[in-house]
């Protein structure tokens, strides 16, 4: 009695309930119910979950065509607000209502921008390189300047650097 992907139109109870109905009480009939009331009804939710489905594809259908309209539309738009700013050079007023004008960004070019997981790069134990380097003076040190010296060393040191 049951079609196979409208499971999850008809409740698991609702769907036991038939299922003891037809093997206990299949040929009892109660007012208003009995088999055949429950076959027709099992049919129209089928048929209901099909129209459904077929809806619900028709709306994605409909909403990529309305992007593309939009897109369209936008990248138009931003074209014509270029070649309006261009042929307005001499017009100061018009060159001012439209530099007020912020059209926006192309959606459609945008990829969904990838979050960074974990750790950040060169990080140890949840701390970044840089941090340890300020938490360790020594380590900010140039090896290749010298650390003690005289006055002439220390001149050299900051030329060098």
């Amino acid at each position: 009695m049951r079609s196979e992907g409208i499971e999850t139109f008809i409740p698991t109870e609702i769907s036991e309930f038939i299922e003891v109905f037809e093997k206990h009480l299949g040929d009892i009939r109660f007012p208003d119910v009995d088999r055949d009331k429950l076959t027709e009804l099992v049919t129209a939710v089928s048929d209901r979950a099909g129209d459904l489905s077929r809806l619900n594809a028709q709306a994605r259908a409909a909403r990529e065509i309305l992007e593309k309209a939009q897109t369209d539309l936008h990248r138009t738009a931003v074209r014509g607000l270029a070649y309006a700013r261009v042929y307005a050079e001499g017009n100061a007023e018009l060159s001012a209502v439209l530099a007020k004008l912020a059209l926006g960004r192309d959606r459609s070019d945008e990829a969904p921008k990838k979050r960074s997981r974990g750790r950040p790069r060169g990080s140890k134990n949840g701390v970044s390189g840089r941090a340890r380097a300020d938490a360790n003076p020594a380590q900010n040190a140039n090896p290749t300047l010298p650390l003690a010296g005289g006055e002439n060393d220390r001149q050299k040191a900051t030329e060098a650097a």
